[in-house]
């Protein structure tokens, strides 16, 4: 276990250079790992400012540092989403233990948070205590007391908190919204819980689910617990024909996410001291958010078979309507507010007759008379043009034309 370390300020000085001083075998990288993480606190606080000042009389603690091995966070796995002076509440990764079992005592929730507890408050010896607890392989809201009186009040209307989970399952159920009953029993020789006739040993179990999401090969279910049996979930939904992915023990026959696909995502309960309604949630994780991926086949499949939520389409006949009769563009009634009667011809008029336009004059032109292309002048030649040298004839210069 890691130890942890409180010291008392004699004089004032800035935290970062106090903790270089203090742990001097700590590289700088390490102690700024330390406040990243909020491991040191100053009069129970947790204190990431580097440059945060400390006065004479302030209380120092540095949880988790282990001599051995200087600036390594001790192992914490749980999200803490919600802690005051009478509860705390955590998210529980898949694969941790909420309590010990006889073949595993250190690694669970209620030890790391123990651990947690202690390193806020070493001096005050302060316990947690579980209030109700959910499977090793699943992931989600844990609830733990601060007091054992805050514990008993919790237990006591425990039925009555809202308890909802998310399930990714095989297949798609035929029904999209459902309740399943049955009671169950644990069997001795497997310790498997199964369903079966109401005896003195099996126990009424309810559950209650709704269809969210559809993927390719998986759904995704919003699963209510009306009732608080081992394994519940997981065994009316193998009765159903669709076990949980990654449950193997019931029936699952793949696990691509390489866990239990199921996650406690909503906690709503009235808190003990205050009375108020309290409602805590948690996202599906990732790994199984992905296994709910539809093809783009699927995709069009899925919207071609869906019927009209809202809109105009509706809850109405999806029938061929039957064809309008044409009518002739004449007969058509008209529009309101616009008169479409057949509008008079405009007559022709000479060019001659037409008005002027503003500040043009057009009146007609005087025709042209028609000229012979004989009698057409011919074009000045130009000043700067050179006349051509008339060609010598043969009687010219004695000389013979060649």
């Amino acid at each position: 276990m890691h130890t942890s370390h409180t010291f008392v300020i004699e004089k004032p000085v800035q935290l970062f250079n106090y903790l270089m001083e203090r742990f001097p075998d700590l590289k700088r990288t390490n102690i700024k790992r330390l406040l990243k993480f909020k491991s040191v606190f100053v009069n129970q606080r947790p204190i990431t400012k580097h440059d945060y000042a400390l006065m004479p009389g302030d209380l120092v603690h540095i949880k988790g540092y282990n001599p051995d091995k200087s600036g390594k966070r001790p192992p914490f796995f749980l999200e803490v989403v919600h802690e005051d002076s009478d509860i705390i509440v955590v998210i529980k990764p898949p694969k941790l233990l909420t309590i010990a079992t006889e073949k595993e005592k250190a690694v669970t929730a209620y030890h790391q948070l123990r651990d947690y507890v202690e390193w806020q408050n070493p001096n005050r010896g302060e316990r947690i205590f579980i209030v109700h607890r959910i499977d090793r392989d699943t992931s989600g809201l844990l609830v733990f007391a601060r007091s054992e009186a805050v514990k008993r009040i919790l237990q006591d209307s425990w039925d009555a908190v809202e308890k909802r989970y998310y399930a990714v399952v095989e297949g798609v159920p035929v029904k999209s919204e459902d309740i399943i009953e049955s009671h169950l029993r644990e069997s001795s020789k497997s310790l498997k819980m199964h369903s079966g006739a109401p005896s003195e040993e099996a126990k009424y179990a309810a559950t209650k689910y709704k269809v969210v999401k559809v993927g390719d090969d998986y759904s995704l279910l919003d699963v209510t617990l009306l009732t608080g049996r081992k394994n519940q979930i997981r065994v009316h939904l193998s009765d159903r024909g669709h076990p949980v992915v990654g449950d193997k023990k019931y029936g699952a026959t793949s696990n691509p996410a390489k866990r239990l696909g199921l996650h406690a995502y909503r906690l709503s309960f009235l808190h003990p001291s205050t009375g108020t309604r309290l409602v805590f949630s948690s996202e599906l994780p990732a790994e199984l958010k992905r296994l709910l991926k539809l093809s783009n086949e699927n995709k069009a499949v899925a919207m071609r078979d869906r019927p009209p939520a809202f809109g105009p389409s509706a809850g109405k006949d999806d029938s061929p309507r039957r064809p309008r009769p044409e009518r002739p563009t004449s007969d058509r009634p008209a529009s309101k507010g616009r008169d479409v009667s057949p509008k008079r011809p405009r007559p022709d008029r000479p060019t001659s007759d037409r008005p002027a336009p503003k500040g043009r004059d057009v009146a007609p032109k005087r025709p042209r008379p028609d000229r012979q292309a004989s009698d057409r002048p011919k074009p000045a030649r130009p000043h700067s043009a050179r006349p051509k040298r008339p060609r010598a004839k043969s009687s010219e210069k004695g000389f013979p034309r060649s």
